[in-house]
């Protein structure tokens, strides 16, 4: 939000995106670096079988882990010992920051503008709005997703 009150909206959005990014790229890599061997010592088949999971999710999975409310280096870090790609990791990673950083530098650049303007308000309470949605909406998603799962296991169990 800083850097859409200081720079704008548009300056302040490639600022935060590249800064994001290369922050995440940074935390991968050293997560690979780091830590690759170690775990798959530990964890053995089971690294395997995780890996084999988040390939067959695909690319869209990976973009939609930034819209969760999980910390990003823990994401990054999680993708460099689970084997995910450099180059799929980069590209989703650029495209996954890209709605919340729009959402922040534009609300950093409307708090820094807003001056008593009626549609200067009204901005402001559509950016909180749009805040909101970015936060929930995910969280509602994979909600959804876990009881679906949780239901059909139960389906499973009732027929054995």
């Amino acid at each position: 939000m800083l850097a859409g009150s200081a720079f704008g909206f548009f300056r302040g959005f490639l600022f935060n995106l590249v800064g994001t990014w290369l922050g995440g790229v940074t935390t991968y890599f050293l997560g690979r670096i780091l830590g690759r061997d170690f775990v798959v010592h530990l964890a053995g088949n089971r690294l395997k079988k995780v890996e084999r999971a988040i390939a067959r999710r695909g690319f869209w999975s990976l973009v939609t882990l930034r819209l969760l409310p999980i910390p990003y280096p823990l994401v990054n870090y999680t993708a460099a010992l689970t084997g995910i790609p450099p180059g799929l990791f980069m590209v989703t990673t650029f495209l996954g920051l890209i709605p919340a950083n729009l959402v922040f530098a534009y609300f950093g650049d409307a708090l820094f503008q807003l001056n008593g303007q009626l549609n200067k308000i009204l901005q402001f309470i559509a950016v909180i709005g749009l805040l909101v949605v970015l936060t929930v909406a995910p969280q509602i998603w994979m909600a959804r997703k876990r009881k679906e799962k949780y239901l059909e296991l139960k389906r499973q169990r009732a027929a054995r």
